[in-house]
């Protein structure tokens, strides 16, 4: 699928403490070359929900590829 996510203590019903690091979850894509890969973290990230945690949508536009 070429969409990797790495993450330490996420999972289903973890408790975040709010003195935790800002990266809980390391989105990677691959593809056969840039576009590729930068047009499936586009779509990765506009269908990424963590519940419960105020997310930043408005850095998604500055992914490489972006007009």
């Amino acid at each position: 699928m070429g969409i990797r996510l790495d993450s330490a203590s996420a999972f289903q019903g973890a408790v975040i403490s709010p003195h935790y690091d800002s990266l809980l979850v390391k989105v990677i894509a691959s593809g056969k070359d840039l576009q590729t890969a930068a047009s499936k973290m586009s779509r990765a990230l506009a269908e990424f929900r963590v519940r419960g945690v105020k997310t930043e949508p408005e850095v998604y536009p500055l992914l490489p590829g972006s007009p």
